[in-house]
């Protein structure tokens, strides 16, 4: 609704203008510092319009592209930012799963003394001891 009510705006505004322009025709000097012209109104008054018209153009333009650049230069640091999260997760996933083996290895090797134990054993022994034993 916003966008519609400016369009309403600015038929409005040139419609204004060009009404006080073809109100407007007599001829008229204009003095641009090194010459001196004469032109009727109309032209004055509408070339004056575009030319303000132009510069608001080019400003807003400009505006847009600094706009512009800097979303294109935000959305590559949340990249960035993203890629180095999942690099920080993969790290400590990985970290993870070797505490995990280590984990694992540590349970198998207890389990082991466990059943030595309960077969009779009363003495901590060593892993080598313990292969030994279940090989026989």
């Amino acid at each position: 609704m916003r966008e519609q009510g400016k369009l309403i705006f600015s038929f409005i505004l040139v419609g204004f203008i060009a009404v006080f322009s073809v109100i407007n025709i007599r001829p008229t000097r204009v003095n641009f510092g090194f010459a001196e012209f004469e032109f009727p109104l109309i032209y004055v008054i509408l070339g004056s319009a575009v030319v303000g018209a132009l510069i608001v153009g080019m400003s807003l333009f400009s505006s847009y592209w600094k706009q512009r650049k800097k979303i294109k230069r935000l959305e590559e640091e949340i990249k960035e930012a993203e890629q180095g999260v999942e690099g920080k997760v993969l790290a400590s996933g990985a970290e993870l799963y070797a505490q995990i083996a280590a984990k694992d290895q540590k349970i198998v090797e207890l389990e082991r003394q466990v059943k030595i134990y309960a077969e009779g054993y009363t003495q901590p022994i060593q892993l080598s001891d313990i292969d030994e034993h279940i090989a026989d």
